[in-house]
């Protein structure tokens, strides 16, 4: 069912024709509903502006594939948001002003983490069910509340003493790999939070042509934590595979570290990102279900070179029902390949000059395709149920078959390419225990709910609950360029672009929020309105100083350095 639009003409379809002229009023068309779109609708209706929002789903595209599950013994359902939408307050700070301001309830979760290795076998994924993953796990950690304090503490599982006893020399080799990983960890706090405090972690900063990759080995960040769960972790974060990761321009995920760790809380919307949803399309005047954008072009047909026209013209947005409505902007809040797509399907395009350059800048962001599915099977979890956590994350074990063998290639069933939409082998995958993060599903009778991301082998089907596909912006030292190269371009011809993609950082949420304001910031000014666009929240959006290093800060980090170096001095 689409869910409801309270105050707004909700039309889940449109008829063939519907086409309107143009009032005095700004009229403002925005392409899609995720957070972006909504962001930017639920701005310009309360500033005064006439907002038609488009959506090609049966629903408002934040919450169009989230899955509604049983709760304990029947109670009332639990709504698992598709992908997971966690965040953490101190990084997402527009995204933590719009939910406050909107009175959105959210809570912090638990963020305990385990890895595990699994062997491929020697055929394809399409025949390969989770059930077959002979997995080992290797590393984890667990959250620690310290009382009367919002304060939680990481800390790495070691080996228990019946292990010692069962398996002296396994015990050891753990205990010794698991001092390893924390010592890689604290020392890349200490980087980061070093780097942080002398503004170093900026665009334009000494470390702004260093991947992520070259910044292992200029700072020599130890391989056990940065193999073993940072890249599993981020990989997770970012929807990629490891070698894109290490393609990332460095600052753009420190910077996320610095904000993030070591005690960031992992937060979720506690009745689930519908409640967004309604409350961002409150304001809005329509909203478009079920109809897709087929182009956006100017309505002046007789211009021989659209360069010339005004900053500002009227603009068809034509729906593939063959609808035309005229606007006076037009804010594409869909991903940049899908912009580039809908400019590219004008009439107009090939004597538009303007549309080319924005065209020729949106094709400089790529995106990462990915997996999410739902589902009840514990084969996607660790094979030990004592290593359970929060989040699970899995990656492949270098052994001796070969890549093509892994891949299926002497498998007369459809390959690896067919069924997943990612390299599999080389991509880490990310299970989330459900109801570890949501109180509604703490108790001990209620079923078990999984969300994985990117599996490498899919669950059965008498327990999938849903399947579902995405395209996630990853970020190259191309595409991180190419944001000032969108900036010059917005608002050309009155087309305007938002979305995690365009802003700085990991695209996420908060970008989604942040390159919103911004552009209905800029569209204020050009349309010559005497006052500034009102953000109401705007004065919940905090400073951070969560980059800073305070002295109790720097004993606590190096004194765990230090006792970290010992124990591994001694155990070695």
């Amino acid at each position: 069912m689409p869910p409801l639009v309270p105050n707004s003409e909700q039309i889940p379809s449109e008829q063939p024709g519907d086409s309107e002229t143009v009032s005095d009023i700004p009229r403002v068309a925005i392409v899609g509903s995720g957070l972006a779109g909504l962001s930017a609708a639920y701005l310009l209706s309360v500033n005064g502006y006439t907002v038609d929002l488009y959506e090609k789903s049966g629903r408002l595209g934040m919450a169009a594939a989230n899955v509604t599950v049983p709760g304990v013994e029947g109670e009332e359902e639990v709504v698992m948001d598709v992908p997971m939408r966690s965040f953490f307050p101190e990084h997402y700070s527009h995204l933590t002003a719009l939910y406050k301001y909107l009175k959105i309830p959210y809570h912090a979760s638990e963020n305990s983490m385990s890895f595990s290795t699994y062997v491929p076998i020697a055929k394809s994924y399409a025949e390969q069910s989770a059930a077959s993953l002979d997995t080992a796990p290797y590393f984890s950690f667990s959250c620690f509340k310290i009382p009367f304090t919002s304060v939680s503490i990481s800390y790495p599982d070691l080996p228990s003493p019946l292990a010692f006893l069962s398996a002296l020399f396994q015990a050891i080799t753990s205990a010794i790999y698991a001092l390893r990983v924390m010592f890689g960890y604290v020392k890349l706090l200490v980087v980061v939070k070093y780097l942080a405090a002398r503004g170093q972690l900026t665009p334009q900063g000494p470390l702004k042509n260093v991947t992520l990759g070259q910044f292992w080995d200029l700072y020599g960040i130890g391989m056990e934590f940065v193999e073993g769960a940072f890249e599993p972790l981020f990989c997770g974060v970012c929807t990629c595979s490891t070698d894109v990761l290490r393609g990332f321009p460095a600052v753009v995920i420190l910077e996320y570290v610095a904000r993030a760790m070591p005690f960031g809380k992992m937060s979720f919307v506690s009745i689930g990102v519908q409640s967004v949803c309604e409350a961002l399309s409150k304001p809005v005047r329509r909203v478009f279900l079920n109809t897709s954008v087929e182009s956006v072009h100017s309505s002046c047909d007789t211009v021989d070179n659209l360069s010339d026209l005004l900053d500002s013209p009227h603009l068809v947005v034509q729906t593939s029902s063959g609808t035309r409505r005229l606007y006076n902007h037009v804010i594409f809040a869909t991903q940049a390949n899908q912009a580039a797509k809908i400019l590219q399907a004008s009439k107009d395009f090939k004597k538009d000059l303007p549309a080319q350059r924005q065209v020729e800048v949106l094709e400089k962001f790529l995106y990462a395709k990915s997996l999410v599915v739902c589902h009840t099977d514990e084969a996607l979890m660790p094979a030990d149920k004592e290593v359970w956590r929060c989040l699970n994350f899995f990656t492949t074990k270098e052994q001796s078959l070969s890549r093509n063998e892994i891949d299926g290639s002497k498998s007369s069933g459809p390959t690896t390419q067919s069924v997943l939409p990612y390299d599999a082998y080389a991509t880490s995958s990310c299970t989330h225990w459900f109801n570890r993060s949501h109180p509604s599903l703490a108790h001990p009778k209620a079923p078990n709910y999984y969300q994985t991301t990117n599996p490498h082998a899919l669950p059965s089907p008498s327990l999938t609950l849903s399947n579902t596909s995405f395209e996630r912006a990853v970020v190259t030292m191309s595409s991180w360029a190419a944001l000032e190269s969108l900036d010059s371009v917005q608002g050309t011809g009155g087309r305007w672009f938002v979305g995690s993609y365009a802003w700085d950082g990991i695209p996420l949420l908060e970008g989604c929020v942040a390159s919103s304001v911004n552009v209905v910031s800029r569209i204020s000014k050009r349309d010559g309105k005497t006052n500034e666009i009102r953000v109401p929240w705007s004065n919940l959006v905090g400073g951070d100083s969560s980059g800073h290093m305070d002295i109790p800060w720097v004993v606590v980090v190096f004194g765990l350095a230090a006792a970290a170096a010992a124990a591994m001095v001694t155990l070695s």
